[in-house]
């Protein structure tokens, strides 16, 4: 069991004190989907994290929600489907292969009403999601499959200048032209390196599976035990393309935070605004 510590300078959150690699902390919930009170605290925090992020070490925040998660929010989903513009790709535990169809016999024998979850039968795959962060952390973080990752702008991602802007606006004052803001920006997004990276990083021994050429990027699936006892070669490609993430772990009853970068000069003042603010921890009277 890896050493672990808490300090009142960044409680609620436990950090793993025996691993080198990077600064790991982890945060627990009660339960998955997160009570209301816990969610809006994360919630609070990830935005409050995310700016945070971006202005002092020049990353920005892209997030994810894994395919099983959205099968339970099916409805959201569908209602923000335009909105928030679904990209699909791989989630993939390490050194794992997608599932393949099930045999002859495994057939057989739901025909016959032995129970299945039909979501064993679906490779891990998640989408990645684009729009407003705190509508998206509002609508579907808290389920237990919500993930970012942080890396720093891609310019060959930006998207063009549409020429004579002011003059459109002024002549057609009907049209909404944040969304067409929008529309670009999602489309020159397909430009990101990270998702022919990712392939080549985390794709290892799936080059020939039917379905490679299909696949747009892969993200690591990961759990805090990952951490301990994967390869260092392992370890090292998580962070190759991202300088950190957090991803739900409902394995791990709550979320983490890993960085190559130091995590805590972040996160620290985060959690002390936070407190300033009134955005008290629903565990906060019972850790005093």
């Amino acid at each position: 069991m890896p050493a672990t510590s808490t300090s009142k300078e960044y409680w609620p959150f436990v950090k793993a004190e025996s691993y080198a690699d990077c600064e790991l902390l982890w945060i627990g919930v009660p339960a998955f989907p997160m009570p209301s009170a816990h969610r809006a605290w994360l919630i609070e925090f990830i935005l409050r994290f995310t700016q945070a992020a971006q202005t002092g070490i020049a990353v920005r925040g892209e997030f994810f929600l894994e395919f099983k998660t959205v099968i339970e929010l099916e409805r959201t989903f569908r209602r923000l489907v335009i909105e928030t513009a679904p990209w699909a790709g791989l989630s993939r535990r390490p050194n794992t292969v997608p599932p393949g169809a099930p045999d002859r016999k495994r057939l057989e024998d739901i025909s016959k009403g032995a129970p299945y979850d039909v979501k064993e039968f679906f490779p891990d795959s998640c989408f990645w999601l684009r729009g407003d962060l705190a509508k998206l952390l509002g609508e579907f973080f808290g389920y237990g499959g919500g993930s970012m990752f942080y890396l720093p702008p891609d310019p060959a991602a930006a998207p063009p200048k549409i020429p004579y802007m002011d003059e459109l606006k002024l002549t057609f004052p009907q049209i909404d032209f944040a969304k067409l803001n929008h529309i670009t920006n999602v489309t020159s997004g397909l430009r990101e390196k990270f998702l022919t990276e990712s392939k080549n990083l985390f794709g290892a021994g799936l080059e020939q599976e039917p379905s490679w050429e299909g696949i747009s990027f892969i993200l690591p699936l990961l759990e805090t035990s990952d951490f301990f006892t994967q390869p260092e070669a392992e370890r090292k490609k998580w962070f190759q393309l991202f300088d950190l993430f957090w991803r739900e772990s409902p394995a791990d009853k709550g979320l983490y935070l890993a960085s190559k970068k130091p995590l805590l000069e972040l996160l620290r003042p985060v959690v002390n605004e936070m407190m300033e603010a009134g955005h008290f921890h629903p565990d906060y009277r019972r850790s005093q």
